[in-house]
């Protein structure tokens, strides 16, 4: 199963919790939003909801250069836990 099957197939929206997504790869110049994206450039995957439009960014060069374990385990002690 490749990265976009893999991503649709365990999405769930944050927002209305619909489990139908549109998956984009799309890479972007330096020129846009660097205060938006970080370097501002690359190749990001773009997951949207079918039903609202909420869209996530992920930045497939992190994606690259971390095994899918530690990924997947990454919790940041700082953040509360979800209700």
């Amino acid at each position: 199963m490749n990265a976009n099957a893999e991503s649709v197939e365990r999405f769930r929206c944050a927002k209305c919790r619909n489990t139908t997504a549109i998956v984009r790869k799309v890479a972007l110049s330096k020129g846009i939003s660097p205060e938006l994206l970080s370097g501002g450039g690359g190749k990001y995957r773009f997951l949207t909801c079918a039903l609202c439009g909420y869209t996530e960014v992920y930045d497939l060069s992190v994606y690259a250069k971390k095994p899918a374990e530690e990924i997947v385990n990454n919790e940041s002690p700082d953040l509360a836990p979800e209700t």
